[in-house]
């Protein structure tokens, strides 16, 4: 079953990146040893690093930062 953050994340990189984007979280959290579809709050400092390096190739640093900041905020949402 996947949960809310992995939910929030795929939204997220998908409506900014599209299909890539999927493919980039994927191959990451591979990276990272994680289950894309089981991420916790614990697990988003370490994966937004990792994404925040591969997006800056496809988009920037300026997207690749905004991307990165999104993604640790999920974090915050989810524990309040």
């Amino acid at each position: 079953m996947t949960t809310e953050i992995s939910k929030k994340l795929q939204m997220l990189v998908a409506q900014e990146m599209g299909p890539m984007g999927a493919f980039i979280v994927k191959k990451q959290c591979t990276n990272l040893g994680m289950d894309h579809e089981e991420l916790k709050v614990g697990d988003l400092p370490a994966l937004s690093k990792a994404l925040f390096d591969a997006f800056c190739i496809f988009t920037g640093e300026e997207k690749g930062k905004w991307l990165r900041d999104q993604i640790k905020k999920l974090g915050v949402e989810e524990e309040l």
